[in-house]
């Protein structure tokens, strides 16, 4: 008995012509369900980022408050916005937000992956809750100057963050951060 084999992307009878194992019945149907399947992830993925955002909403929110008058109240006359930074395991500082160079162009990590700036940060105002893949303590530095030309300023804070969100994607594990009392 003949069965009718059909493909995954358009449904039509894949020609007798293909191979047993084939599952598309041309290129353009491949591209298609792979471009599918990318864009499912990249959802699914930024959903979870979400969900898990929101549940550290829910969860810190008396912390969060707090942790806004206080780093609002820290901040410099003209602070635009703030990082958060840890040091990774040899020593170097890395900030958050941080900007991926994937295929040339530049976004964020944050929830909303906006197009990169010239000095990524958190905004003050609207304040911008941190988004990053690890609790424990951070160095806080701010953001200082005009929209064009934003500057860090190099004085420190340490701070506590008692959650962590997961991030992908970054040129490190998340467990290289070393991010005990400093």
């Amino acid at each position: 008995m003949f069965e009718q084999r059909l493909c995954l992307a358009c449904n039509d009878p894949l020609p007798i012509s293909k191979r047993l194992g084939a599952q598309y019945c041309s290129r353009d149907c491949k591209h298609a369900a792979d471009a599918t399947a990318k864009r499912l992830a990249r959802f699914q993925s930024h959903n979870l980022r979400s969900r898990e955002l929101a549940v550290a909403t829910t969860t810190y929110k008396l912390w969060l408050l707090g942790f806004q008058r206080e780093v609002v109240e820290r901040a410099p006359r003209f602070a635009r916005g703030y990082q958060l930074g840890a040091p990774i395991r040899g020593g170097n500082l890395f900030w958050f937000p941080s900007s991926s160079g994937a295929k040339g162009r530049k976004r964020r990590r944050t929830l909303t992956l906006s197009w990169a700036k010239a000095v990524e940060y958190f905004s003050l105002a609207p304040f911008e809750q941190p988004w990053i893949p690890k609790a424990g303590f951070y160095r806080l530095r701010y953001v200082v100057g005009d929209e064009a030309q934003p500057q860090s300023c190099d004085e420190y804070h340490n701070i506590r963050i008692p959650y962590g969100v997961p991030l992908w994607d970054l040129a490190f594990d998340a467990d290289e951060l070393v991010t005990e009392r400093p």
